[in-house]
This record gives structure tokens, sequence and C-alpha cells, in this order.
């Protein structure tokens, strides 16, 4: 079996009341819950960044690259995918969240593989709120690291903010192995906001997941919401400006998509 859920049941229900009375907002971070050499294959299995879906440029979300295509997964890939998104997976976060009710994202919208290399950068951030079409309100991220010997003088550490903006909370190395939890709200500000230094060869890399639920209504659908720390001024910038514009714009014909489906 890809994943030990006996032990990822232990895991999550010990960590619960940590999960759910944690700063800046409910999350975890954990090691141990998947086996090392199960990751290290997982981040053989990445094609090339040229390879991928989808990229991004500019100063807000530069230097990334994605793929959600499950055709184009290797197999242990998909296996995991698989695995992360079933029920017995889906009942353990729900235990250790309080969330229940949870519906993960056959169509890994925004999610499935990441990968960013040298110079790349995310700015602080909420995400979006609302599944682009199935009409899903967005509840949990799980975001799991497949960095062998990452060196933190590289940076790329993942930074959970407070909703007022004044100072990361926390930071996280993007090791191998390295499981982070946390809720999805619009003041769940997060992100990896200076450029990588990592050296040319090398990828930070990870598996995104991201988990639903379902409502009698659910909230106005939104965009991506970036933030700018102390002393950064790039929304104002004709290039952000731009970004902003093409997310939404994105947004809207998604949203279309799955309203005439």
């Amino acid at each position: 079996m890809i994943i030990d859920m006996p032990l990822i049941r232990i895991k999550f229900s010990a960590e619960r009341d940590f999960y759910q009375k944690a700063k800046p907002f409910p999350h975890i971070t954990i090691q141990g819950v998947f086996d090392a050499e199960t990751l290290r294959k997982l981040s053989e299995e990445f094609p090339a960044s040229e390879r991928m879906g989808g990229s991004f440029t500019g100063e807000i979300e530069g230097g990334k690259f994605t793929e959600s295509d499950w055709e184009k997964f290797g197999p242990l890939t998909q296996e995991f995918v698989s695995a992360c998104n079933s029920g017995p997976f889906l009942k353990a976060l729900e235990n250790l969240t309080g969330i229940t009710g949870l519906i993960p994202d056959q169509f890994l919208a925004g999610g499935g593989q990441h990968q960013s290399g040298r110079g790349a950068r995310l700015k602080v951030h909420s995400d979006f709120n609302v599944h682009p079409f199935l009409n899903l309100t967005r509840r949990l991220n799980m975001l799991v690291y497949l960095n062998k010997d990452w060196d933190p003088s590289w940076g790329g550490q993942l930074e959970l903010w407070n909703q007022e903006m004044t100072k990361a909370v926390v930071s996280v190395v993007p090791y191998l192995g390295q499981v982070v939890i946390f809720n999805t709200t619009d003041t769940s500000f997060h992100g990896l906001p200076d450029p990588i230094g990592c050296p040319p060869e090398r990828m930070r890399r990870s598996l995104a997941f991201y988990y639903f639920t379902a409502h009698a209504s659910t909230p106005d659908p939104r965009s991506t919401l970036w933030k700018e720390r102390p002393g950064e001024d790039f929304l104002s910038r004709p290039s952000a400006r731009l970004k902003l514009a093409a997310g939404h714009a994105r947004r809207a014909v998604l949203t279309a998509i799955g309203k005439q489906g």
C-alpha cells in the first residue's frame, strides 16, 4: 500500500488539538506521514519544467511551473494522488481539522505537481475560495514537499502570516517528507515571497492537494487575494495590475464554463 493509513490516523489524531488551536490560523507541519523512499520516487517522476502544463512569470508568482493533467503523471504519482483523495484519507483529515464532509478535487484545479527554480517566488496571498467550476467551497490545502537535501540557506520556506500582515508567524523549510496542512480562508495568508536561491540545477518540488465542502450556498467567488508585506509596494505596478486582471478574467471564464456544464 502506497500510504500507511493506520499510521496516518494515529499521527493526525494525536495532532488534532494542536491543529485547531494553531496560530496564525489552524495548521500543522508534520514529518513522517509518508514513506521517504516513495516521496523520492515521486520527485523523480516530475517532468522537465518546460513540459509542464502551467507556467507563471513576473514579480508576483514568477518561476513557478505546475501540472494537473492526470494522464501526464507517472504511475506512482497517479497512485499517490488517488490515495490522498481516498475516503479513508479524507476521514483522517476530518478528524485532524474538525471539518466534516471534505471533498477531494479530482480535477486538481491549481493543484498537482508544483516546482519552482532559482529566482522563483510566490508573494503572500490567500487562495481562491470557490472551485472554478464545481461550486464547492475551498477549505483545506495539503502540501507534500519532495526536496531531498534541501539547504535552508537557499530560501524557499513557506511562510504563514498573521491577519494584520505584520509578521510571518511560521516558516517551513521544504524538506523531503515535510507535510503542511492548513485551513483556507480569506485571511489564511501564506507564500514564499523572496526569490529562491537554490543552485540552477535544483528545483523546489511539491505535490499540492486542495479539499472542499458542499453547502446550500457558497461564498461569492473571488480570485487569489495578494498581500504586501511591510515595506513592499508591488500591487500598484502595471505588471501586478495585469496579473490581477488576467486572474479575474480566467476565473470568470472557468465559472461560466461550469455553469454551462
